[in-house]
């Protein structure tokens, strides 16, 4: 008992624990330091942030709206104006006065001012000029602004590929880990598994050894402790059960050998029907091949090949006697007696053989020719049918 409690506490102890094999733990960190790298591609170093910019200053100076009062060039360009407005009606009143003759005549101001005026008055002019050079320019700027933006189109482009390239190989080689990662889990599972499968085969055995020791002990024990008279009753019932078992015992081999018996009979019986259908069926053969015999007709080829019971290749008497000696037995039965005098004529025949195949260069007839030789010896010398068997059998490889 306490050898079972112990087997039993032993297992409950060490029960197997979850472990991850070298192999599970090779592709768990080979998948954790691909997920890693994979974080690190950088999927924002493209060309968009600048492309964006660009679009957007493109479609800023997209469309021309020209205001005179805000065009630098021309504000240059009216201060600039303005003084040789001055500078010329200067000149005009300094021509005036050395006209004059070192007079000074009144009409110098009045000059001059027309000349500033007319200076004034083109000054108009202009502005048509102006106003196609600043929308030129604006053009320019547009245009300017319009391939910028496509040139960080192409490179967002050409970025986003080569992102999307390497984003699709990391995808593929994370797959490929997690495939193999969730193989070997599997592999680790299953043997896992099977591993707490022996345990609770095994302690469910110990469990019931233990059982079954605690019920032993306990039967000892309530055996102990009976009176006389208890012991005498378990004996007196041991007794019984003995006989009991004894009876059983008796009984199982009375049957078997009733059983045993019954087959026997059986057996016998259907082998007593298969002979008597045999001895039916030699008895038929027999009346054919004696009919053939005398009549040379009445069997067809499977029947030919059938009753050729001595194996000499033609249907003879001797496979009529074999068949009504077979109508009488059920078995057919036929001895190669290989005598003294058989052996003679073996050692004859090969010579003739020998003989008929120098002579004739047709086998087929050379066969015949030999058949007939040897059925000639049989007749000739009035051998036994186990003889003659023994001497076609001799030959059966060149006469078959």
């Amino acid at each position: 008992m306490a050898v079972n409690n112990e087997r039993l506490y032993q297992l409950i102890d060490n029960a197997p624990a979850p472990a991850q094999n070298p192999q599970t733990a090779q592709a768990a960190a080979a998948l954790a330091a691909a997920e890693n790298e994979a974080k690190e591609i950088d999927y924002t170093h493209t060309a968009d942030a600048r492309l964006d910019r660009a679009i957007n200053e493109a479609l800023q100076k997209s469309g021309y709206n020209y205001d005179l009062s805000k065009d630098n060039n021309y504000q240059e360009f009216a201060r600039q104006y303005s003084q040789n407005t001055l500078s010329g009606r200067e000149s005009a009143q300094n021509t005036a006065n050395q006209l004059s003759g070192g007079y000074a005549p009144t009409y110098a101001d009045t000059v001059g001012s027309e000349v500033s005026h007319d200076i004034i008055n083109n000054m108009a002019n202009y502005t048509p000029a102006l106003r196609e050079a600043a929308r030129q320019e604006a053009a320019a700027k547009t245009a300017q602004a319009a391939t910028a933006a496509q040139i960080y189109h192409t490179l967002a482009d050409t970025g986003y590929a080569r992102n999307r390239d390497q984003v699709s190989d990391s995808k593929n080689y994370l797959n490929y880990l997690a495939s193999r990662y969730g193989t070997e889990r599997q592999a680790e599972n299953q043997q896992q598994s099977f591993a707490n499968d022996i345990y609770r085969s095994r302690l469910s055995n110990a469990l019931d050894d233990t059982k079954l020791a605690r019920k032993i002990d306990n039967a000892q024990y309530q055996l102990n402790s009976q009176s006389a008279e208890s012991a005498a009753k378990l004996a007196a019932d041991r007794t019984a059960f003995d006989q009991k078992m004894a009876y059983t015992a008796a009984k199982d081999r009375y049957d078997d050998s009733a059983a045993a018996a019954k087959a026997a009979a059986k057996a016998d019986k259907d082998r007593a029907k298969e002979i008597k259908t045999a001895k039916a069926n030699y008895k038929s053969a027999a009346d054919k091949i004696d009919k053939y015999v005398t009549s040379g007709k009445g069997l067809s080829y499977s029947e030919m090949k059938e009753f050729d019971y001595d194996g000499n290749g033609i249907i003879d008497e001797r496979d009529r006697d074999l068949a009504y000696e077979a109508s009488q037995t059920g078995n057919l039965q036929y001895e190669f007696n290989y005598s003294e005098g058989v052996n003679e004529l073996i050692s004859r025949a090969n010579s003739q053989w020998k003989f008929l195949n120098n002579q004739i260069s047709n086998k087929s007839e050379v066969k015949n020719k030999f058949i007939n030789y040897l059925e000639s010896e049989i007749n000739k010398y009035k051998i036994t049918k186990g003889e003659a068997a023994a001497l076609y059998e001799a030959f059966w490889d060149k006469i078959k």
